[in-house]
């Protein structure tokens, strides 16, 4: 992938993941995540929350031509794929190692972050020009 389209696939893909969690924890599910207001932080260190959300957007689009797939379906299977990986084992070991938060809380929280990768995946392979039904077979990561 060349550089400026990294770049806005990154820069794209920080503001959605901004957005996207802002509406959910911060508007849509307040509740369930009371339990957990005695280990958060009142008001959180925004810079290193950017951070984070730079540096999995890049990760994600840098890896993403390497993901045998294609279009928008394989931008779906590819988001879906890290969202296990990332979000379903991370909420297990949450759970087995601090007691704020249930089990079926993580699990909601797990299902909210695998459709948001999924999302993700979709805005990237749109924004790679893979539309419907482009092709993905540049595997490597090599320029197109």
């Amino acid at each position: 992938m060349k550089m400026k389209k990294m770049l806005i696939c990154t820069a794209v893909g920080t503001v959605f993941l901004l957005l996207i969690d802002y509406l959910w924890y911060a508007l849509i599910t307040i509740g369930p995540y009371e339990g957990l207001a005695d280990i958060m932080r009142d008001t959180p260190l925004f810079l290193w929350l950017v951070l984070s959300y730079v540096i999995f957007s890049y990760v994600f689009c840098r890896l993403f031509p390497i993901k045998d797939g294609s279009g928008i379906m394989g931008g779906i299977r590819y988001g879906v794929m890290i969202g296990l990986m990332v979000y379903v084992s991370y909420a297990l070991m949450r759970h087995a190692t601090e007691t704020p938060g249930s089990l079926s809380m993580w699990l909601i929280d797990s299902v909210y972050n695998i459709i948001k990768v999924g999302l993700l995946g979709v805005i990237i392979a749109a924004l790679n020009g893979q539309g419907s039904r482009g092709d993905i077979s540049g595997a490597g990561g090599g320029e197109r």
